[in-house]
């Protein structure tokens, strides 16, 4: 949480109708606010501020939660965004952590959205991960 909320102050003026000594009824009559609530702000996902980059192999795997342009990752924080480069053709692609592997070797595995390529596909790429950059379609993709 980046700040935290504020509660405000309210005055409610009612009208209570007692019979027998036991309210019956409650009727608002006004509201003022005397001080405005100010919502929490709250930040999802997080800038990898080590600027640190890894190299090595890249899959995709079609059963990726959330679907989007997301990726698994052993360690980063859930909500990192990186940007992740395919050295055999330069293009790039921004993803967000949302799951945790690859487990055997990989650095990274990418949804199905982030690794589409225009050729049939190959089950792993020669990539580097790096913090976030601009967000560009897919790692197979040319222009």
């Amino acid at each position: 949480m980046d700040r935290a909320g504020v509660d405000g102050v309210m005055v409610e003026r009612t009208r209570v109708k007692f019979v027998n000594g036991r309210a019956v009824t409650t009727r608002v009559l006004s509201r003022t606010v005397l001080q405005e609530a100010i919502a929490a702000r709250r930040v999802v996902g997080r800038e990898n501020r080590s600027h640190g980059s890894q190299s090595g192999e890249a899959s995709w795997y079609s059963f990726a939660p959330g679907g989007g342009l997301t990726a698994a990752h052993p360690w980063l924080p859930f909500g990192t965004v990186v940007t992740v480069t395919n050295l055999a053709n330069g293009k790039t692609v921004q993803v967000v952590i949302n799951d945790r592997g690859p487990f055997g070797g990989r650095i990274i595995d990418l949804s199905d959205e982030a690794f589409r390529p225009d050729q049939p596909r190959s089950p792993k790429a020669s990539v580097r991960s790096t913090s976030a950059g601009e967000r560009s379609g897919g790692l197979g993709r040319s222009s």
